[in-house]
């Protein structure tokens, strides 16, 4: 019964205790998993959703770095 479920989990890409977690807790058919839901996923999503944030202001500001040192570089003829 748990194949199915499993194989959906892990396409998701979370951590192993968590795929754990939502298995223990899951209800519904063998093809869908419907948690009865603990908050990890939440959680986990939470987390993913700060991470990509934190990476975007980060991409942000290198990407405007890299700019502004190739504007220097045409206007000083270095390009």
């Amino acid at each position: 019964m748990r194949p199915p479920r499993a194989r959906g989990t892990v396409g998701a890409g979370p951590p192993t205790r968590i795929i754990a977690e939502v298995l223990d807790r899951a209800c519904g058919g063998e093809a869908e998993v419907e948690p009865c839901l603990s908050p990890l996923p939440v959680v986990r999503l939470d987390a993913i959703d700060e991470r990509i944030h934190d990476l975007q202001g980060a991409r942000s500001s290198l990407a405007a770095l890299v700019a502004a040192t190739e504007d220097r570089q045409l206007r000083d003829g270095e390009g």
